[in-house]
């Protein structure tokens, strides 16, 4: 046997002996998880996803359902695509879905430890939710905004489209600090 059919054939066992090290662990998962295309292992769901996920993702739930499972890497991941399904999960089951992973990126921020998307279901957690459902994102709130919002996005669009006419880069930075709801009159 040459070097090159060697190294081959080793690669072909650890490939074999990683796939199935991993699937013996996959089955013995506690967790009971909606359906979903079969990871492979390391990369997950991610080559399935292709360069337009929003559509991979609806073609993968006409298959797996409204609600499925996706590896992404090593993380697993439910999937919602379906809006209406996403408004019943977010306000009604939102208790089962929380507690989840947080990511390295958001612990390494003094955001991890405080936003409201990253602490577990807890006291702090409830008054957070009561406050925004009453002072954020209550329907009089909204509309009183809305104007703001209205102009905010017009004025993001304005700056936007000097940077195409410019041939600048967009700083994406600047862009979300100057569409933040802050009046320039205030």
């Amino acid at each position: 046997m040459d070097f090159l059919s060697c190294i081959l054939l080793c690669l072909i066992v650890a490939w074999i002996s990683i796939h199935a090290l991993y699937h013996s662990f996959a089955r013995t998962s506690p967790k009971k998880l909606p359906s979903g295309p079969k990871p492979l292992p390391f990369i997950g769901n991610l080559l399935e996803l292709g360069n337009q996920p929003h559509l991979s993702l609806t073609k993968l739930s006409q298959r797996y359902g409204p609600v499925m499972t996706s590896h992404l890497a090593q993380i697993t991941t439910v999937v919602v695509p379906s809006s209406a399904i996403a408004k019943q999960v977010l306000q009604t089951h939102d208790q089962l879905f929380c507690n989840g992973t947080v990511l390295d990126s958001v612990q390494a921020c003094k955001h991890g430890e405080n936003g409201m998307p990253w602490i577990p279901v807890s006291a702090k957690w409830r008054n957070l939710r009561i406050i925004c459902n009453s002072q954020l994102f209550a329907t009089k709130v909204l509309d009183v905004s809305q104007a703001n919002r209205h102009l905010k996005v017009q004025e993001l669009i304005v700056d936007v489209h000097e940077s195409v006419v410019e041939g600048d880069a967009v700083e994406i930075g600047r862009a979300a600090f100057k569409t933040t709801l802050i009046s320039n009159s205030q």
